[in-house]
């Protein structure tokens, strides 16, 4: 049985310490993040369209930003991404909305319990260098139809640095949003800036 050469054990032990190095590079999240004064986004473009309950939902409407409101929290694990925000306010007795998504790449559905019934959504994250991609799948309810139909929002999460060495870095999510099924459009970017508190 001939030995492996010296060449291909150096190579497996490259191999894995780059991967190593790779996984190490994977920021952490985790945090309560505020939106940065006059770094806000725009917002989508509003579509229209009837609010729907069940699996359906209304078309997104305008300033939507990141999707995640002006302050919500992560919690960033091994396994689990979760996102918490307070969407109601105090004295609607309403929790905070949470949403988990799974760290290795697998589907997770959420149910978001809001005023006009629950919203399901389908995320899958995934990646892609330093930044973390969220794949979430939405349910919209077209006017006079009781089908709900599926659309894709991307949302991209990625740390900043200024120029100040020890300034803490920002929490940037460029969210796109695919154009409403049945519609015509392009899809419409969003990015939002977020300080940690």
């Amino acid at each position: 049985m001939k030995r492996p050469s010296l060449f291909l054990m150096a190579l497996t032990v490259v191999f894995y310490l780059a991967a190593d190095v790779a996984v190490a590079q994977q920021p952490d999240f985790s945090g309560t993040w505020t939106v940065r004064a006059g770094r806000g986004s725009r917002g989508f473009a509003g579509r229209g369209g009837a609010r729907g309950g069940g699996r359906g939902r209304a078309a997104p409407s305008a300033n939507s930003g990141s999707g995640w409101g002006n302050k919500f929290s992560i919690n960033q694990g091994e396994e689990t991404l979760t996102i918490e925000r307070d969407l109601f306010r105090p004295n609607d007795l309403q929790p905070r909305i949470k949403v988990r998504f799974a760290m290795d790449g697998s589907t997770v559905h959420n149910e978001i319990l809001m005023g006009r019934g629950i919203q399901h959504q389908d995320t899958v994250a995934a990646w892609d260098g330093d930044s973390l991609i969220l794949t979430t799948t939405h349910y919209y309810s077209k006017p006079g139809s009781d089908e709900p139909l599926p659309y894709d929002v991307v949302q991209t999460l990625s740390l900043a640095r200024s120029n100040q060495l020890t300034a803490p870095p920002s929490l940037v999510i460029e969210t796109r949003i695919d154009p409403l099924p049945g519609t015509e459009g392009e899809a419409k970017v969003t990015r939002s800036t977020y300080t940690r508190e």
